[in-house]
């Protein structure tokens, strides 16, 4: 079973999950990966254009991440 990740940008810059960068946002926002529970994916914002990053939101119940920090995203549940 796969964990769908998609990311969507408000305002300037990118988003990537590196090293692979499976996720390369505004281009590439959005990847499934596999339902793992010990896995990850880090998200890492990158703001252009004299842009500023504030932080993170989701919908999704178990999504903790707050501020402008990197955000690692547990591929253990389905995000729905």
């Amino acid at each position: 079973q796969a964990v769908t990740i998609t990311v969507s940008i408000n305002g300037t810059g990118t988003v990537t999950t590196p090293p692979n960068n499976e996720i390369n946002c505004p281009s590439a926002c959005a990847h499934d990966y596999p339902q793992d529970q010990n896995g990850s994916v880090t998200l890492h914002a990158t703001p252009t254009g004299g842009a500023g990053f504030t932080g993170w939101s989701s919908a999704y119940a178990g999504f903790t991440c707050a501020g402008p920090g990197d955000c690692t995203v547990a591929t253990g549940i389905p995000i729905g």
